[in-house]
């Protein structure tokens, strides 16, 4: 097992530098000459220290379906690469290019039951949700990659690390990949070390677990990437398919960090073609002449073929559905992922969660009180 990241020992002066304009900061707002905003809503932040590939969506998309049935959800996310300005509500039907690649995932399987409201400026996205009429405020907000967003006050913070890449043993920008010295981690509650082989064994969390040095009141826990059966693209409310053992299955994707994917298709399929775009890739009529030269070219040799991309592409995929051709369509299909934690870590999470948010809903409630009967002396 080797979690060593590599790191460009050429830049540490540099990372050093930007370092200490990061330690800064952290240090301006830890003393409050830089004012961090508390609201009256726990706010659950799901964040990273790294620059992209941890899993965060699918970790907001796991804390929707564990909360869900009994709370009023809202996620508040800055639509990374989006085109439109300011804040924005989203709406069924709006596209990845409106509120950006993340929001519209999640906002395609979720819908209407959660509210998803995309802003750079968390504070007053959060402000717009705390001034909604009682009957429409959500009961928590889940803040999308805001650990480093520090003018927002978290009451709980969820800190993930992928386990090939460990936060302890990187380094800052630009030699490593780290937006904040890994010191930064003892400001969560629960670190989520994910990505982890499906065949963990109790030696590597041990080992991992000394390498991360968290505090006594800390939670640790593992998770790994379950992924799923292919989903039709463009056959709404389509289930699972089975693809051809004999295709060619053509795997794209626009994600940080797609040799995971890359690697999973290849090994579930003899036949895979890669096509890797960069990370938040635009997807353009361009890129469908390419895919229709493609399957042009394999059918004409008799050859069946399939397109196979990552959620995160297929919402952007999907705007592109008027300039294909029915038989590309038809072929392109989404690999659907899901976190599972490893051992009893569901169970440790959802009571964590949910304890504290029965906690801060108590508390705020007795303020209220206390503040009503000091107006009323």
């Amino acid at each position: 097992m080797d979690q060593t990241p590599k790191i460009n020992r050429w830049l540490l002066p540099l990372s050093a530098l930007y370092g200490v304009g990061v330690s800064l900061r952290n240090s301006l707002y830890n003393m409050g000459r830089l004012k961090s905003h508390s609201f009256p809503i726990p706010i659950i932040c799901v964040g990273n220290l790294a620059v992209g590939g941890t899993g965060k969506t699918p970790m907001i998309e796991h804390l929707v379906r564990m909360l869900m049935g009994d709370l009023r959800i809202a996620i508040v996310s800055r639509g990374y690469r989006r085109k439109s300005m300011g804040l924005k509500v989203a709406e069924l039907g709006d596209s990845a290019s409106r509120i950006g690649d993340e929001p519209a995932q999640i906002l395609r399987k979720f819908g209407d039951k959660i509210q998803i409201i995309v802003d750079g400026n968390r504070v007053r996205a959060i402000n717009y949700l705390v001034n909604q009429p009682y009957s429409q405020r959500p009961d928590v907000i889940l803040m999308d990659d805001g650990f480093q967003h520090r003018s927002v006050q978290p009451s709980f913070s969820i800190l993930l690390s992928s386990y090939n890449r460990l936060m302890t043993e990187d380094a800052l920008l630009p030699a490593g990949r780290l937006r904040e010295s890994a010191r930064g981690r003892y400001r969560a509650d629960v670190v989520v070390v994910t990505k982890c082989p499906t065949l963990l064994k109790p030696i590597d969390c041990t080992f991992t677990e000394r390498r991360l040095d968290l505090y006594p009141h800390q939670r640790l826990l593992f998770s790994e990437v379950k992924y799923e059966d292919p989903v039709p693209i463009f056959r709404r409310n389509a289930g699972a398919t089975k693809i051809d053992t004999n295709a060619v299955v053509i795997a794209l994707s626009g994600i940080s960090h797609p040799e995971e994917f890359f690697a999973y298709v290849e090994r579930g399929f003899s036949r895979v073609v890669t096509l890797p775009y960069a990370d938040h890739h635009h997807y353009s009529r361009r890129n469908v002449t390419t895919w229709e030269n493609i399957l042009t070219d394999y059918l004409a040799r008799g050859v069946e073929v399939v397109f196979l991309c990552t959620d995160k592409d297929a919402v952007k995929i999907y705007e592109l559905e008027s300039y294909m051709s029915s038989e590309l369509r038809e072929r392109f299909l989404r690999l659907p992922i899901q976190v599972r934690f490893k051992s009893h870590g569901e169970e440790d999470l959802r009571k964590l969660v949910l304890e504290h948010i029965a906690q801060f809903t108590r508390t705020q409630a007795q303020e209220e009180e206390h503040k009503e009967e000091e107006e009323k002396e």
